[in-house]
């Protein structure tokens, strides 16, 4: 696909250019859509976060809480494997 020139001079955006566009503001927004993507999937399958559902959330959460807090895994003494947000 060859790319011409407008009459001014500039040259005309190809179906490449387009492309890469698209997928550099994506890429910026990655955050947004991942959240969009999780909260279909909730929509779509809630049985799976319900309490006693597939993935047990009520141990999820409470594993989560101390991934997201930083601890490493080897420095958490073993009382506090029933911290709970609850």
């Amino acid at each position: 696909m060859k790319t011409g020139k407008q009459e001014d001079g500039r040259r005309r955006p190809t179906v490449w250019g387009w492309i890469v566009v698209v997928l550099k503001f994506l890429l910026s927004q990655w955050q947004i859509i991942g959240i969009g993507i999780a909260v279909l999937l909730a929509y779509l399958f809630p049985n799976v976060g319900r309490k006693g559902g597939v993935i047990k959330s009520q141990y999820v959460v409470c594993e989560g809480k101390k991934l997201i807090v930083g601890i490493p895994f080897h420095m958490v003494p073993l009382g506090s494997s029933f911290w709970c947000l609850g």
